[in-house]
């Protein structure tokens, strides 16, 4: 999921409609991301990842489990 999310992103970036995936997240009661630090993403990825993040935290209920060190 995390991945689709990321290439959804980067689709929506390429076609110049930025924001149209976070409005449609936003309207999800809840959502749960489960170690988002288990694979990498291109820097490009993970940055436009951080934007809907923050987007979403803001409007929805967001969970973000991870087992890591917060330093890792």
């Amino acid at each position: 999921m995390l991945f689709e999310l990321a290439g959804g992103a980067e689709k929506e970036k390429q076609l110049d409609k930025p924001g149209s995936l976070a409005r449609r997240l936003i309207q999800i009661d809840a959502i749960i991301l489960d170690e988002p630090g288990y694979l990498s993403f291109p820097e490009s990825s993970g940055a436009l990842l951080s934007h809907i993040i923050s987007q979403l935290y803001k409007k929805t209920s967001l969970i973000i489990t991870t087992n890591l060190d917060f330093a890792e």
